[in-house]
């Protein structure tokens, strides 16, 4: 998410969407290029410890390290978006600790298991409610 050079991470916005900025390789172009983007993912509780995540817009700042014009960027949005949710449903690592649902091209839905919780005292918790606010992300947990 932060890679050299770039700016990159997670940002709780005021208006209850998450900002997260950071760089993929697009299996699906020629060469595999590296993508620098920000997307912009608006995080849903659906059930306790279930997060339905849509992705809204992803920026293109730069494609094979160029930067792009926005035209050129919004053609690649929806086929940069739905590799994205592929490659986060078919990731073995984060499979391991959550069941991840494909809903759409632009959504997906998560179900934490217990060993996501960390540190240990926390596993079994529930996550009853959720809300992106001033900049940061409140959970309310049920032990």
């Amino acid at each position: 998410l932060t890679p050299p050079g770039n700016d990159g991470g997670i940002k709780f916005r005021s208006d209850g969407g998450v900002e997260l900025a950071g760089k993929a390789q697009i299996k699906s172009l020629p060469f595999r290029p590296n993508v620098y983007f920000t997307a912009e993912i608006t995080p849903i509780l659906t059930a306790p410890n279930t997060i339905r995540l849509r992705f809204e817009k992803i920026n293109i700042r730069k494609l094979y390290g160029i930067a792009l014009l926005g035209s050129v960027a919004n053609l690649l949005q929806n086929q940069i978006i739905s590799s994205a949710v592929d490659n986060i449903t078919n990731n073995a690592e984060l499979a391991r600790v959550m069941s991840i649902k494909k809903i759409n091209d632009k959504t997906l839905e998560l179900k934490l298991e217990n060993k996501a919780f960390l540190p240990s005292f926390a596993r079994g918790v529930l996550i009853k409610d959720l809300l992106v606010k001033r900049g940061l992300m409140y959970l309310d947990f049920e032990f």
